[in-house]
């Protein structure tokens, strides 16, 4: 029996390696100029909801959609920490990922045009900020995060860590007018931590850490999928699927060889 099913494998490795190709590849590479999932987030005063739409520095589509977390309580008062519970993806379908967001009741505007880059959020006493992302799908992510307040020394600078992997500290600029600028760049008006890798039900927590100017702030976060977790038991069961349907096609492929055409016999 297991010559048999050696002989069967080595027999269809063409088919197998193309299925699984079209399975897994995907999976491995859903990054590029598009990402497969971004997740948008704008911090800001008032209720919402976001007036930013649109990618950033990365996106999807002119509609991508902005998940929007206020200090506001709605009560005429600032809220030091809050939440969102199933943020949406750009796409606007709904997920289980949440958010939390600590030592955050201060906002004021930089004069940027981009309506999610222009306000910040910072603590109105000592400390850092935090903002915790929970539930993300396992696999691996780029991190984008704006920031810059509207003197310029007062810059972003970010921590993150992924789970208990520190992924190290980035700043946006601390000199210069770069940070006014209506064009994306990063070092500029935000930061990008690249190919982070979220395990299941791992939190990932940016610190903002207070700037030269004497400020820790944050705008906005994107977060934007380079690959899915590729072991999942969904995906294991669709591999020997492939498998088994690979080894079928095979059986069939070569029995029609092995029997021709048929031959028709002259009367």
């Amino acid at each position: 029996m297991k010559t048999l099913f050696a002989k069967t494998v080595r027999s269809n490795w063409g088919f197998f390696l193309l299925a699984c190709g079209l399975i897994v590849g995907p999976r491995l590479n859903a990054g590029g100029n598009s990402p497969a999932k971004v997740m948008n987030v704008d911090f800001g005063p008032l209720t919402g909801p976001s007036q930013k739409a649109g990618p950033a520095a990365t996106g999807q589509t002119s509609a991508d959609f902005w998940n929007y977390y206020s200090r506001d309580n709605g009560n005429g008062g600032y809220r030091t920490s809050g939440g969102l519970a199933n943020m949406k993806w750009a796409d606007g379908k709904v997920s289980d990922v949440g958010l939390s967001v600590a030592n955050a009741p201060g906002c004021w505007g930089n004069g940027a045009a981009d309506p999610m880059y222009n306000y910040y959020l910072y603590p109105l006493g000592p400390g850092n900020l935090t903002v915790v992302v929970t539930n993300l799908p396992p696999g691996a992510y780029d991190f984008y995060l704006y920031g810059h307040g509207d003197h310029d020394n007062q810059n972003g600078v970010y921590q993150l860590s992924s789970g208990d992997q520190d992924e190290g500290t980035q700043s946006t600029a601390a000199t210069g007018t770069g940070w006014k600028s209506p064009t994306w760049q990063v070092g500029q008006q935000y930061v990008v931590f690249p190919n982070v890798p979220v395990a299941r039900h791992e939190p990932v927590t940016i610190t903002a850490l207070r700037s030269p100017g004497g400020v820790a702030l944050i705008s906005g976060m994107q977060i934007a999928q380079t690959s899915a977790g590729v072991f999942s038991p969904v995906l294991l069961l669709a591999v020997i699927f492939v498998l088994l349907a690979a080894i079928l096609l095979g059986w069939l492929w070569r029995g029609k060889r092995a029997h021709g055409p048929a031959t028709r016999v002259a009367g």
